[in-house]
């Protein structure tokens, strides 16, 4: 039963992490949005910075600290919706 409380946890997490008003509750959510989407980019598509052409075409920014919390989060969605290309 304990993984089952903890992917319960991670779920209620996630839903209050999306949440509009959360930027303004959590003080680490920026840095942390941050931190997961250049992890996942890490991870995921071996180094290479999906999020740079969608950032440059969606917002005209060059960084992640450029965006407010609203694009900051449709960036996030965007890179954890990508699939990585694997042969």
């Amino acid at each position: 039963m304990y993984e089952v409380a903890v992917q319960y946890i991670r779920r209620e997490m996630a839903i209050l992490r999306s949440m509009k008003s959360a930027p303004r509750k959590d003080a680490g959510w920026r840095n942390g949005r941050i931190g997961q989407i250049k992890a996942r980019c890490k991870g995921q598509f071996e180094g290479v910075d999906i999020y740079k052409p969608y950032i440059k075409k969606n917002f005209r920014a060059d960084s992640l600290t450029e965006l407010s919390d609203d694009e900051l989060q449709k960036t996030y969605l965007y890179v954890f919706k990508k699939k990585a290309n694997r042969s």
